[in-house]
């Protein structure tokens, strides 16, 4: 959990800010969503959520809404009574049923079917629902924390997902920044996972390979990061790890699935083309350092100075 983590090492401002809404939440029953890319760590988010209210008996239910076929989803959130269906030998409490005093975490709730929505948006609004096959009213007190890597308003405008379920479930949003914009947060947490990994067999990371880790992408987020450490410790014997060291898929260039801005209108020749990439650049490495320009500058290769006069100039081309 992030309260583990976090005695380990000093978040960034980023993670700081978020840390600080979840402790604002506490005492409160208010349904929250969760957003961010797969990996960020949602479910970890979830988890402290429950873990603060300071009651190791509040219960914690997590259910993958993806994960689970549609003809059993309804089973497995409401339960059943013996013979419901084929293979329902006893009566089986749901997980709505099972997160009574407590916490339900609906990962991947983007992935539910319109008949399923509504049966879940009249449990959150009455606390209350039907076992399947039964006709008795089942009751239970629960606050939903769902968590989703779509966009849910796109959801609602293309008439995929309930508005009203939609508003049900984001009274309080969190959204988790992706890893590639929090650069931070990489080697506190890469030292992290390698102590947890291999304790007392900590390696460092050389200069160049904690270059390579910044301008890394991170399409994976913090579950690429803990694969890449584990690779690492599995396959590297030396107490220093180098670029060499990095996962052969480690390489890869996955900028194409975040750079959505359409191309300038611009000249077709070489001299523009090189001036708008060497843009492109400076722009995404300052994002993920936060604007931190001698970050960006260390990152880039180049000294603060000239930074500075390429900044200028871009301005001035603006």
């Amino acid at each position: 959990m992030w309260s583990e983590e976090s005695r380990f090492f000093d978040f960034s401002p980023k993670m700081k800010s978020l840390l600080a809404q979840l402790k604002n939440l506490k005492g409160r029953k208010v349904n929250v969503l969760i957003t961010g890319e797969t990996g960020t760590g949602k479910e970890l988010f979830a988890r402290e959520l429950n873990r603060q209210e300071e009651n190791p008996k509040r219960p914690f239910v997590a259910v993958n809404c993806a994960a689970i076929p549609e003809t059993l989803l309804e089973s497995e959130l409401f339960g059943c009574e013996r013979g419901a269906f084929t293979g329902a030998t006893h009566r089986r409490m749901g997980k709505f049923e099972m997160a009574h005093g407590g916490d339900i975490f609906l990962d991947e709730i983007s992935s539910l079917k319109k008949d399923m929505q509504v049966k879940i948006l009249r449990a959150i609004e009455e606390k209350e629902f039907y076992r399947v096959g039964g006709n008795d009213l089942v009751h239970s007190d629960f606050r939903v924390i769902s968590a989703t890597n779509e966009k849910l308003e796109d959801k609602v405008s293309q008439g995929e997902f309930r508005i009203d379920l939609f508003h049900r479930l984001r009274v309080i949003q969190i959204t988790i920044p992706p890893l590639r914009h929090r650069i931070e947060d990489l080697l506190p947490l890469a030292e992290h996972f390698m102590r947890r990994a291999a304790p007392g067999k900590e390696k460092t990371f050389s200069c160049e390979a904690a270059k390579q880790m910044k301008i890394h992408h991170w399409p994976g987020n913090v579950r690429e990061l803990k694969n890449v450490v584990e690779s690492i410790l599995i396959m590297t014997d030396s107490d220093t790890i180098e670029p060499a060291h990095f996962p052969e898929w480690f390489s890869k260039d996955y900028r194409y699935l975040f750079d959505d801005r359409e191309p300038e209108a611009d000249s077709c020749s070489l001299k523009a083309h090189v001036r708008r990439s060497e843009r492109e650049h400076i722009e995404r490495i300052l994002s993920r350092c936060s604007g931190d320009k001698a970050m960006a500058a260390d990152l880039l290769g180049i000294g603060r100075t000239t930074l500075y006069d390429k900044l200028q100039k871009m301005d001035a081309a603006s």
